[in-house]
């Protein structure tokens, strides 16, 4: 009986193996500006290609009506799975509705498309944005130990989920520590010349204002709002010194060089690697096993001297 079955086995697997081949995937990226967007699309573009299937890459630029055109122009391709990273966390529902009802398999990863019906969705694999959050006012409540701050949130995105989870997760866990208070809101927009420019035309009207540079610390939603913070820290000084505290969600290779350096005091390293769990979740689709609808990844707390351990300086 033992050899029956596994000679059932090794006869399905040509089977499988054609299945994959013959199995259209696209992937609508919210963005491709940045190294985690990019380091998200080549893992599952990576996993996806060694499984078999043929996939398509479309990068949104962050811009809701080009990602809802690609879809739309994506799906008249023939696919059969649609890997979504949505540029927006509203704005989506009524694409994603028609595009399941033409019988394509929807997948939302990293992000989250909230006005999307559960029943158009096959699976949403994302990270924990939540937990993110709540990691990095626990650093700063650590670092201060009891005395009082004013933190400052640099956040990326406006109108994004993660953007909204990330201050959700941070502002209730803040309600637990009284010494920590926001001071203010900025908007680095995924990019550090922006939150650098942000940064130093918030420092220079608060001086104006008489705060000094109005905060203590810096909660920054991803690596770029970090990493503007620290050239703007060095534009004004020259050199890395009388700096505030910089907690940042993020992980890729710029933000943990800084984090080795000393210029960020500590990093929530978020996932990156969808791309085996993406597959996972076709493979069982394609074999009418049932599929989690969702999976929350959490991510890893790094330290300056941890950085320096993996970075070997």
């Amino acid at each position: 009986m033992k050899r029956m079955c596994m000679l059932v086995v090794l006869m399905a697997l040509p089977l499988l193996n054609v299945a994959a081949a013959q199995t259209r995937v696209a992937i609508s990226m919210n963005d491709l500006s940045t190294a985690r967007t990019v380091a998200v699309a080549s893992d599952m573009m990576s996993e996806m290609q060694g499984a078999g299937f043929e996939v398509e890459l479309r990068d949104a630029e962050m811009k809701l009506s080009q990602q809802i055109e690609d879809i739309h122009e994506l799906a008249g391709e023939g696919i059969d799975y649609l890997i979504i990273s949505p540029a927006r966390s509203i704005g989506l529902g009524e694409t994603i509705e028609e595009i399941a009802a033409q019988g394509i398999k929807i997948i939302i990863v990293d992000q989250q498309a909230t006005d999307a019906r559960a029943s158009d969705v096959l699976s949403n694999i994302c990270m924990d944005a939540e937990w993110a959050g709540e990691q990095a006012a626990n650093l700063l409540a650590e670092y201060f130990a009891g005395r009082e701050a004013r933190v400052l949130e640099f956040q990326g995105q406006p109108a994004c989920w993660s953007t909204y989870c990330f201050t959700k997760g941070f502002r209730e866990a803040l309600c637990a520590y009284e010494n920590l208070e926001i001071s203010a809101v900025l908007y680095g927009e995924d990019d550090r010349q922006v939150s650098q420019q942000e940064l130093l035309e918030h420092i220079e009207q608060s001086a104006t204002e008489g705060e000094g540079q109005g905060f203590d610390a810096i909660f920054a939603h991803g690596d770029e709002e970090a990493l503007g913070a620290v050239n703007a820290y060095l534009t004004m000084r020259g050199q890395w010194t009388d700096h505030a505290p910089v907690v940042c969600i993020g992980g890729e290779d710029d933000a943990i060089t800084a984090l080795a350096a000393g210029q960020i005091l500590s990093c929530i390293c978020m996932p990156t690697q969808y791309g085996s769990l993406v597959v996972e979740a076709i493979e069982k689709d394609m074999s009418g096993e049932a599929v989690d609808h969702e999976i929350l990844l959490r991510g890893e707390v790094v330290t300056a001297e941890e950085a320096v351990a993996l970075r070997g300086y």
